[in-house]
């Protein structure tokens, strides 16, 4: 968990792609901007939409960076 904190902080403020999990198989590939993070939470801004995940939503690959 501490690693992808720190990876949190590290790319506040970048560009990056990212998969969100949708539910029911679907998945979509998204840019988007890390704008925040807080002790449980932290933001991204995708498509002019504020959205929060939780770290456990990355270790679950709800949500997933790629490259």
């Amino acid at each position: 968990m501490i690693e992808i904190k720190e990876f949190i902080k590290n790319n506040k403020g970048k560009s990056l792609k990212l998969v969100i999990d949708e539910g029911r198989s679907k998945k979509a590939l998204k840019s988007g901007k890390i704008i925040d993070y807080y002790p449980n939470i932290f933001t991204i801004l995708v498509d002019e939409k504020l959205l929060s995940f939780s770290y456990s939503d990355v270790l679950i690959k709800k949500i997933i960076f790629v490259k």
